[in-house]
């Protein structure tokens, strides 16, 4: 197997373990750089790269809420699920992120909107 290029601030666990990665790695690393668009820093930061990748790794989403209580709650929960450590717990594309992201019904033609009760 050869040398994977990553970003390492937006690598999902698996990979920065040099695992196989799907789609659901992808959802990872949206949800990393749309963490950082809503609170205006990456959700893990550390004094050097390995410190910054073991937090990764290894320690909980901090706490959006925090630094912006206006952020929907629908929002943080579907940002909490994009990057949970096991790839099987996160939305397994594009697609069933963007219908966590579709509080509303029909609000993005083509794409089931999601359900009152949170399930895919």
């Amino acid at each position: 197997a050869g040398l994977r290029a990553m970003t390492p601030e937006y690598a999902s666990p698996e990979q920065v373990r040099g695992l196989p990665v799907a789609a659901a790695s992808d959802v990872y690393s949206l949800g990393v750089l749309s963490a950082e668009v809503l609170s205006g820093r990456r959700p893990w930061q550390g004094e050097s790269l390995y410190a910054m990748l073991h937090k990764q790794k290894h320690e909980a989403l901090p706490a959006l809420d925090a630094l912006r209580p206006d952020v929907p709650a629908y929002l943080l929960r579907t940002l909490e699920a994009a990057l949970a450590k096991d790839p099987d717990a996160r939305p397994r594309d594009g697609a069933e992120l963007l219908q966590r992201l579709t509080p509303a019904a029909g609000a993005v033609p083509g794409v089931p909107a999601a359900r009152e009760d949170g399930a895919a």
